[in-house]
């Protein structure tokens, strides 16, 4: 049997040709208006409408924000994100709300593109240990639920967190020397020479 081939249209950039922007969704409504929508390569937002199978291009116009990287901590770990903007002309205060009250943190770890850790150095395999998994199903679970999008998630606290995934919040076993933190032994001696490395210098 011969594979179904899917397709799905995006659109250019307008003003520079290079990001990519899917459109299929548009096409749900035949008189949808869209934007501004920004392209990560030149920085201009673009508007545009549906016009029956076609996209028309209403407006460019450069974008009043620039496009930033940022430096993030979670506790011991500092995250390097990308994907963020801010205005030309920014307060001094301009990521306080942003970042600390309104951005959810799952958003922010959706973008991270580097990670760093104090005592590992850049790019810190073993850092972030295994706990447990279950089957990714949207029927309750030992009557849990864990889909964001539905209205019965009962994961609110780490004793839920906990019983839903079946665990007692401990790592999993590892097939790997625990005296090396579970690591492949080269990894493990390549953090050891890294932190070796650092004390000199301290």
């Amino acid at each position: 049997m011969q594979a179904t081939i899917c397709t799905k249209r995006f659109i250019h950039c307008p003003h520079c040709g290079q990001s990519e922007h899917q459109v299929e969704g548009l096409f749900q409504n035949a008189s949808y208006n869209f934007g501004p929508w920004r392209c990560h390569e030149c920085n201009h937002e673009f508007f545009g409408k549906v016009v029956g199978d076609a996209i028309e291009i209403t407006k460019i116009v450069e974008s009043d924000r620039e496009p930033i990287v940022c430096l993030f901590r979670f506790r011991d770990l500092y995250l390097v994100v990308k994907g963020y903007t801010r205005p030309k002309n920014y307060e001094h205060d301009w990521y306080d709300y942003l970042f600390h009250s309104h951005q959810c943190p799952g958003n922010i770890f959706r973008s991270v593109a580097a990670v760093y850790c104090p005592a590992d150095g850049a790019d810190p395999h073993g850092i972030i240990r295994f706990i447990a998994a279950v089957p990714d199903v949207e029927q309750k679970i030992n009557e849990f639920s864990f889909n964001p999008d539905k209205q019965d998630v009962n994961c609110d606290t780490l004793e839920g967190l906990f019983r839903y995934f079946c665990t007692d919040g401990t790592d999993a076993p590892t097939n790997w020397p625990e005296h090396q933190r579970g690591l492949l032994p080269f990894i493990a001696e390549l953090q050891d020479a890294y932190k070796k490395e650092k004390s000199k210098k301290a």
